[in-house]
């Protein structure tokens, strides 16, 4: 049933495909969040959700840690702006999506939907995102547009078969994996070992999962090597391989994570230098000692990285990960104030079990969602985290019954046992 509440789903996923300049990069999505609060009634759903008002409060304590770090390091006014214009959107569209979800959880389907077409028009609007290696051209271009259309699919497999559905899974984050995107290919695969261990619905011994466990990491680690061997084979190329090839030691994931996330190992000396109150919102490295870290952990001379990266010299510290950003652009604050968010999503996301057919969807957004709190730029507050945190608002709404569902959480069913509670 296409009603008002899937309309306005549909429009804010589309609305992700049209973007402008004014003090940073807003998005049509967010306007429509903001005039779209006005009929999902935001101020009950608040009341009537403990998880959604961490989430609201945690970002207000970021919001408070990056306005007290700006203060501090006489972040010009323009970058401050669009450092706190972050948590701020961050907290409506949440707000709005656990709304909309509460209201009507198969509207998810609609957001999807409008989301790719969304995918497509930003490519449009902004041109395909120019890339040096074949990979992050299908990581870059590709994924943001079929993704959606993939967990769409998902969500009808589910329905017919759970056992094919949890194979279409595996087998779909594998080929992501083959063709380059690999943080959005390897979410794929934890979440469908996580629908195949709560389908179970049976209780595990302790002996018997630490057994599965162990054999799940040996697993996961032959997968791996046979990775890493067909790119010293050539049969996998371009960002992959030049990766590789910096590694002393290929069969060691660490060392690959530390070649793949460079910037991670950057912000963590950042904020070593400035644990207590950061250094404010688009920090810039004045002195180009974090680009220098950078260069000299991916053994590439600092003449070489100057002229084929173009962001040396006094350029933004790059973070890229939500929770170290969050630490670096708001101290002590900010990272306490992310955390909650995270936090009370994950004490919480064994409830997206009651979404039923949405429940593949939520696992494989929740694998993701973690991934990127460690590993994305705090970009990702603003754009990927308010669906998933929505989908378990809205399941923790529907396992404490805050709510009628026969006349709101229509698709949820909050009386689905499961195994663990």
């Amino acid at each position: 049933q296409f009603d008002w509440v899937n309309m306005l789903a549909f429009a804010y996923g589309i609305g992700w495909g049209v973007t402008f300049a004014f003090i940073g990069r807003w998005y049509v999505a967010e306007i429509i969040a903001i005039s779209g609060l006005l009929l999902v009634s935001p101020l009950t759903s608040i009341k009537r959700s403990s998880l959604l008002r961490l989430i609201i409060f945690g970002y207000f304590v970021l919001f408070v840690g990056i306005f007290i770090s700006d203060q501090i390091n006489s972040i010009p006014n323009e970058r401050s702006l669009r450092g706190l214009a972050n948590p701020v959107f961050a907290a409506i569209n949440a707000l709005f999506v656990s709304c909309l979800f509460m209201r009507n959880s198969k509207s998810a389907i609609s957001m999807l939907v409008g989301i790719s077409i969304g995918s497509l028009l930003l490519r449009l609007q902004l041109g395909w995102v120019d890339t040096r290696v074949e990979e992050n051209q299908f990581k870059a271009n590709v994924v943001p547009i079929i993704l959606p259309i993939i967990l769409i699919s998902i969500i009808l497999a589910y329905k017919l078969n759970r056992k094919l559905a949890v194979y279409f899974i595996f087998i779909t984050g594998s080929m992501l994996v083959y063709f380059g995107a690999r943080s959005t290919g390897l979410s794929f695969c934890v979440a469908a070992v996580f629908i195949f261990m709560s389908d179970q619905r049976v209780r595990i011994p302790l002996p018997r999962a630490v057994t599965i466990l162990l054999l799940s990491i040996a697993g996961g680690y032959g997968l791996y090597v046979l990775y890493i061997q067909l790119v010293l084979d050539g049969v996998l190329g371009g960002n992959s391989a030049w990766q590789v090839r910096l590694m002393a030691n290929p069969y060691n994931p660490l060392e690959l994570l530390v070649y793949g996330r460079t910037e991670v190992v950057v912000a963590v000396s950042a904020v070593r230098d400035a644990p207590f109150f950061g250094h404010g919102s688009w920090a810039t490295d004045t002195t180009d000692h974090y680009s220098r870290i950078f260069a000299a952990i991916r053994n590439i001379p600092p003449e070489v990285y100057v002229r084929n990266y173009q962001y040396f010299s006094q350029e933004l510290i790059k973070g890229h990960s939500v929770i170290l950003t969050s630490w670096l652009w708001g101290g002590v604050l900010g990272v306490l104030g992310i955390s909650m968010v995270i936090y009370g999503a994950l004490r919480r996301c064994k409830d997206i079990v009651f979404l039923e057919s949405l429940f593949p969807v939520a696992a494989v957004l929740l694998a993701d969602f973690v991934w990127n709190a460690m590993f994305s730029p705090i970009g990702h507050i603003r754009t990927t985290f308010p669906v998933i945190l929505g989908l378990i608002v809205c399941a923790h709404a529907a396992r404490e019954a805050i709510w009628r569902p026969n006349e709101i959480l229509h698709g949820v069913s909050p009386r689905r046992p499961i195994s663990q509670t």
